[in-house]
């Protein structure tokens, strides 16, 4: 008899639990895209002028891609939920890391761009 009566109390603590309530009231953080053949260039963020997609061409804009700087040749962070940029995601989403640089590289070739930038008062080396 004690047995079922501790298994009910436990059960009953748990359930109202304040942390299990907060737990239970947060949206999940899941994004669904069901469409039939839709490729990375038909939207909007990535130059697509067919298709207006105004909310997944916020959230491409509220990541960031650093060429060259600290610890690798890419970095990719997410803005909004990283604003101290202190998770570098490039590693976890090489497509993501891969379609920003192919955009940045064709951004590049079509203003003429030069990388490493001249600098034009280095004289060389002496």
């Amino acid at each position: 008899m004690r047995r079922p009566l501790f298994l009910l109390f436990a059960l009953t603590v748990c359930c109202a639990s304040p942390s299990f309530a907060t737990e239970m009231a947060r949206p999940p953080n899941i994004v669904l895209i069901l469409a039939d053949d839709l490729g990375w260039s038909d939207l909007g963020c990535y130059g697509a002028a067919l298709h207006e997609t105004p909310r997944l061409d916020r959230l491409a804009r509220e990541w960031k891609l650093l060429e060259y700087f600290e610890d690798g040749p890419l970095e990719l962070f997410n803005l909004r939920d990283d604003p101290s940029e202190q998770s570098d995601l490039a590693p976890r989403e090489p497509a993501r890391a891969a379609a920003l640089r192919a955009r940045l590289d064709q951004w590049r070739r079509d203003v003429g761009a030069q990388l490493p930038a001249p600098n034009p008062a280095f004289k060389g080396r002496k």
